[in-house]
């Protein structure tokens, strides 16, 4: 009777074990980064480029169906038919405009997704709790090749950005601001639009690539959630300020616009749900 009880005991803390194990094995991956870089000494690696400068515009939690011409039914008056430009232009110039839903591989929280964006790899669930102590990345990303190239990078935004590239851009086109005050909604957005029009003015063009990471969307959804009208406020501001932007640009810039990620219907990220990983994604 006693070696049953015993035997069923250490069934059961094998059981423990082996669950344990593979939970840490297969959902807590950790991520292996290599410190090696591109190089290409005689360009015959690269491919010509079709422009001089780039535009790289994020507007956080920006989910696909706020900007398809094809959202769901029933809409929302809020978030719904709003943002419209990029749709418009894509329609009217097909050839020079595309729309896309972009899907954002978990975890859908910032720092991953601008990690997962710049250096082209896979973020894992627990890299989730850097998000609030991230550090610099020293893998090989767009902005170290940029950096490598002699190109000069702007910034103006998120100041996540910071934390991971705090030597890319240079220092008197960066205007970092902070992120974490989600009842604010507006003092980023601000800052952004403060110092982006008065880089794209500049007919000297002092930047080769600009990054602008615009936080009131996300900042709204976490607040009061998609379906009010604070979001409708402010994406007839990022409308307004798509409009602005490409009345800016000339041929030799291209524009790029994405969400890092979506949002679910309570306003919130950070998991794989179908809302959280759709994220627009215009060109």
């Amino acid at each position: 009777m006693l070696s049953k009880r015993l035997a069923l005991l250490l069934w059961i803390s094998f059981i423990h074990i082996a669950g344990i194990y593979l939970f840490t094995r297969g959902f807590l991956l950790t991520r292996l980064s290599l410190p090696d870089y591109t190089t290409c000494s005689d360009q015959k690696c690269s491919l010509q480029p079709l422009h001089k400068r780039a535009v790289f515009l994020i507007i956080d939690s920006l989910r696909f169906d706020f900007v398809t011409p094809d959202p769901p039914n029933p809409s929302s008056q809020y978030c719904h038919n709003v943002l419209t430009l990029p749709r418009e232009l894509t329609a009217s110039r097909p050839r020079h405009s595309h729309l896309f839903n972009a899907y954002a591989d978990p975890p859908t929280t910032t720092l991953q997704r601008i990690k997962g964006l710049t250096t082209g790899s896979l973020p894992t669930f627990v890299d989730v709790g850097n998000n609030f102590g991230a550090s610099s990345i020293t893998e090989d990303s767009i902005l170290k090749q940029l950096s490598i190239a002699g190109k000069k990078s702007a910034f103006m935004g998120d100041d996540t950005w910071m934390s991971v590239f705090p030597d890319s851009f240079e220092p008197n086109m960066t205007f970092p601001y902070d992120s974490f005050n989600v009842e604010d909604l507006h003092t980023v957005d601000e800052g952004v639009i403060n110092h982006l029009f008065p880089l794209l003015e500049d007919s000297k063009k002092p930047f080769d690539f600009l990054v602008g990471h615009f936080l009131g969307v996300d900042h709204v959804g976490h607040r009061v959630g998609p379906d009010h009208p604070s979001m409708k406020a402010k994406l007839t501001q990022m409308n307004d300020v798509l409009k602005r932007v490409v009345d800016l640009l000339d041929d030799d810039t291209l524009l790029v616009v994405l969400g890092d990620h979506g949002m679910d219907r309570s306003g919130d990220h950070g998991g794989d749900g179908v809302l959280e990983t759709s994220a627009a994604l215009w060109v």
